[in-house]
């Protein structure tokens, strides 16, 4: 099967005052078809810089992007302007991604316009089929977005997300600004969507509980670094590198019995992207470190049936 989406050794580097700060070091992976992809990590290890080099809105240092085999970096002009009906962005915060001032119908029928595709009844007609398809009432287009719910802006981006029939999504924290019960509305649709239109995504949380329940593999991400990638429920059941652990014990338990005996949660924060110390990057916060950790920087590698980590104490 060929990949949607491969990634090759992508790095991407910012020139600050202090120094040049690497965001994404090294990464690879692969988005199949119909497939979910989660990719999961803290707060600054990189995984909206990774989305956003995929959709072009961050130009990456050096890697390749290649959308179904063709490198997106020495695509011609016209091949880029396709490729972006191929690959969509719904973004974390719903009203900050919508332009107050369009009325909704205008907001999902833009890159319908921008791609000139079908004429100005057949748009019509596509918006007013999104927004039903994504639970919306058609005569809603009229409205502003400051007139919806947290949640129906969300529908609202995802239906403009489908405005150009794409082969994959990345999603960027897509239910993290909703309320739980809103949450699990807006992955159910997501789910559907993907059972009726065959799309790949690629979601990008802070929540590993979340994501383990709809992605079909899982990829970890520490400090620009991918630390272990495999299966959803392997990752889960029995996660290879430390910090997947601490993230998967960080997930917050109902039972006050089970969570007294739930392992500390991990404490610290990454060290600075601007100077990474030598070894594994986060040999300075696991309490497992040994010597070899602090001194040499552990690859990539198998280590179970499709499932990947970087971590000598897996040895």
């Amino acid at each position: 099967m060929t990949p949607i989406l491969a990634i090759q050794d992508l790095h991407c580097r910012f020139d600050t005052p202090s120094g040049p700060l690497h965001a994404v070091r090294g990464v690879s992976l692969t988005v199949n078809p119909g497939e979910t992809i989660g990719l999961v990590g803290e707060s600054g290890s990189g995984k909206t810089t990774l989305a956003k080099s995929i959709v072009g809105l961050v130009t990456p240092t050096a890697g390749r992007i290649l959308l179904d085999g063709q490198d997106l970096a020495t695509a011609s002009r016209a091949a880029r302007f396709a490729a972006r009906r191929a690959v969509q962005f719904v973004f974390q915060d719903p009203f900050a991604s919508l332009n107050p001032r369009r009325r909704v119908a205008q907001l999902i029928r833009e890159p319908l316009d921008v791609h000139r595709i079908g004429t100005s009844s057949e748009r019509d007609a596509r918006v007013a089929w999104l927004m039903d398809r994504v639970g919306l009432r058609p005569e809603w287009g009229s409205r502003l977005p400051h007139e919806f719910s947290g949640g129906q802006r969300q529908r609202i981006g995802i239906a403009r997300a489908l405005a150009l029939n794409p082969r994959l999504i990345v999603c960027d924290e897509p239910v993290s600004a909703l309320d739980v019960s809103i949450q699990a509305q807006v992955i159910n649709l997501l789910a559907d969507l993907q059972r009726e239109l065959g799309i790949a995504y690629l979601v990008i949380s802070h929540d590993l509980a979340l994501v383990e329940t709809f992605a079909h593999r899982i990829a970890v991400m520490y400090l620009g670094q991918i630390v272990e990638h495999g299966p959803a429920a392997e990752i889960w059941r029995r996660p290879r590198h430390p910090f997947t652990s601490a993230l998967i014990d960080a997930v917050p338990v109902p039972d006050p019995a089970i969570a007294r005996v739930k392992r500390p949660i991990l404490e610290g924060d990454p060290p600075s992207p601007l100077g990474t110390p030598p070894g594994c990057a986060f040999a300075p916060r696991c309490g497992q470190a040994t010597a070899r950790c602090t001194a040499e920087a552990p690859a990539l590698r198998i280590v179970a049936a499709d499932h990947a980590a970087a971590c000598h104490l897996v040895e």
